[in-house]
């Protein structure tokens, strides 16, 4: 687990962001490590929560997180940057999600209007100067083919160390859940220069059938 290159880059993301806060990294990652992601995972939380206020934790579990490909925010900043008009902007990252996840994920158009309807992806839906988005299933034809709550929960969720505790019925402090809610910060923040506030909605790790994050862009 330790050694994979993901798990490098994701702890190498978590002691920037702790270095930032001029708190001591070596409290999260103990020499004494082990190869049990979920045992590793509820430890490190547990970590973060002795160590750190909740906004303290988000803001790390935030800096944690993947980021979309900024090549396909490029020219999203830049009309935003030209006409200030956010909905026009929303609509066409909206356009080019659709027409990339199609592919992507080997959809049909139906499928396609389903997922934009829901507000799936990583376009949602805009009020105001709020977006409203809910992750897509990461594995998306075997969510809609499973038979029970269990099994569609592992096949909706993105992250790793998630999913190895679904298979062993595990759960974890929904602050973990702020890593995902990164992803859109950053989309956000990227395309609007602004400063992005997100909030957890909703999150399988409290027994909800969806993750909706709250994208909040601040004004000036």
């Amino acid at each position: 687990m330790a050694n994979s290159e993901f798990e490098k880059n994701w702890r190498d993301k978590i002691s920037e962001a702790v270095k930032g806060m001029r708190k001591n990294v070596e409290v999260l990652f103990p020499e004494d490590d082990r190869e049990d992601l979920v045992f590793w995972s509820k430890n490190f939380m547990k970590g973060l929560k002795d160590k750190f206020t909740p906004d303290e934790i988000r803001e790390i579990m935030c800096s944690a997180s993947c980021h979309y490909p900024e090549g396909s925010l490029a020219d999203l900043h830049e009309l935003y940057v030209n006409t200030g008009d956010l909905k026009l902007v929303h609509k066409t990252f909206e356009s080019n999600f659709k027409r990339e996840i199609k592919e992507y994920k080997n959809l049909t158009d139906e499928q396609v209007d389903m997922i934009i309807e829901k507000g799936w992806g990583a376009a949602g839906i805009l009020e105001g100067n709020t977006i409203v988005a809910t992750k897509i299933p990461k594995e998306f034809h075997k969510y809609f083919e499973a038979c029970t709550s269990e099994e569609r929960n592992y096949f909706y969720c993105h992250c790793p160390r998630i999913r190895e505790m679904l298979l062993k019925n595990e759960s974890i402090d929904i602050e973990y859940c702020y890593c995902g809610a990164g992803f859109y910060k950053d989309i956000w923040e990227k395309i609007t220069g602004k400063k992005v506030e997100v909030k957890v909605l909703k999150s399988i790790m409290n027994d909800d059938e969806t993750c909706s994050i709250e994208i909040s862009i601040l004004e000036d």
